[in-house]
């Protein structure tokens, strides 16, 4: 065993790690006010994996785009500059900054510091921000590990090269402790480019499960030119239409074969309750406000032939594996799946692949450096 192997195996061997300090009770709990710099997509991302979940409500919303002051739903909402908070908002509030670009966050913060609130935090300082399924880990705690341990190791062992170790290794830790701890990283833009492991991959025949609006499929046409056949899976009515729209006008260009499905991606045919998120932090959930159709590749492009996978589906990737692995057994397509919804994936979904036994080498990237953006790589190549 390396050092990360021997590290990881003493600590799922413990009964528990002392001081969770990240959690958002142990965060949010103790103060008056919470007060949120920010209300774009960060502040859709903490309302619906923290606020809501827990029970969360947000007294004072500051974005610069609300040029007149007003209160909704008991929020009193206004621009920074002209928010004069108080004495007792100073000392006794929590402020949260959902700004997602580092260097704005960070001047943020100091001028919040600066201005004399005493507790100012990123929104990426809650470990919940970054666990969109509340899977049944939030509640069984460490034992959730310890329990799986042999399944950690043995997809763990996996991988054999030390950036996808050190990538496992940390993405662990982060959940195992629930605290703010940096995963190594690679540049955004490489996210299933993945330069420096596919270099010779084939993405003339692509299949995009989760296509949102077309952004992957635009990244990839501009690196790797014309496509010889596209299959996009969107179940988001609003993402869909865009995804459409950014697609029809141009697709002789784009694709010799082209084809859209407004569904998801499951492991049959099938309708579920499907949360929108506000088109930000979308998923399947019994609680869901709408239904969508969900379909199995295997079943409805089965003669495709894909070089390519992509899956970004929410925490939907297990299921929609397993409904494409005749279409994956047949032609060993290279796949970049995303396995940090829900922190068992990173160690099943590996395995899974493992056990069809097609020869598939596996790597690990992130693009973040919190688990979100943690994608699993799969090449026979």
């Amino acid at each position: 065993m390396d050092k990360f192997a021997l590290l990881l195996n003493s600590q799922l061997d413990k009964e528990d790690f002392e001081g969770r300090q990240h959690d958002a009770k142990a965060v949010l709990s103790n103060y008056d006010k919470i007060i949120v710099y920010g209300a774009g997509s960060g502040f859709v991302s903490l309302s619906v994996n923290v606020l809501e979940r827990y029970g969360f409500l947000v007294d004072i919303l500051l974005d610069r785009r609300f040029v007149e002051e007003k209160l909704q739903d008991g929020t009193r909402m206004c621009h920074p500059e002209n928010y004069k908070p108080t004495d007792e908002e100073l000392k006794n509030s929590i402020v949260i900054v959902t700004i997602g670009d580092n260097e704005q966050r960070y001047a943020i913060i100091n001028n919040l510091k600066a201005r004399g609130f005493k507790n100012v935090i990123s929104a990426m300082d809650i470990y919940e921000y970054h666990l969109q399924n509340p899977t049944h880990e939030l509640n069984a705690g460490f034992s959730f590990y310890r329990d799986r341990k042999e399944e950690v190791l043995a997809a763990f062992s996996l991988f054999h090269e030390r950036q996808s170790r050190e990538v496992f290794f940390q993405f662990l830790q982060v959940h195992l402790t629930r605290s703010n701890l940096e995963v190594p990283s690679r540049p955004y833009a490489e996210q299933y480019v993945a330069p420096d492991i596919f270099t010779s991959a084939d993405r003339s025949r692509y299949i995009c499960c989760g296509a949102y609006d077309g952004d992957t499929v635009r990244q990839f046409y501009k690196i790797f030119g014309k496509f010889s056949g596209l299959v996009c899976f969107e179940p988001d009515d609003t993402n869909f239409a865009n995804l459409v729209h950014s697609l029809n006008d141009d697709h002789k260009n784009i694709s010799n074969e082209l084809m859209l499905f407004p569904c998801g991606v499951f492991s049959c045919e099938k309708k579920l309750y499907f949360s929108s998120g506000r088109n930000a932090c979308s998923m399947l959930s019994e609680q869901g406000d709408s239904l969508i159709q969900c379909v199995a590749i295997d079943h409805v492009v089965r003669n495709f032939r894909p070089t390519f996978i992509t899956m970004d589906v929410e925490g939907a990737e297990p299921h929609a594996l397993k409904g494409a692995s005749e279409v994956i057994a047949e032609n060993k397509p290279d796949l970049a799946i995303c396995v940090y919804h829900s922190p068992e994936h990173i160690w099943e979904i590996p395995l899974m692949l493992h056990s069809m036994k097609l020869g598939y080498r596996f790597y690990l990237r992130n693009y973040t450096s919190f688990p979100s953006d943690t994608v699993l790589y799969a090449t026979v190549k």
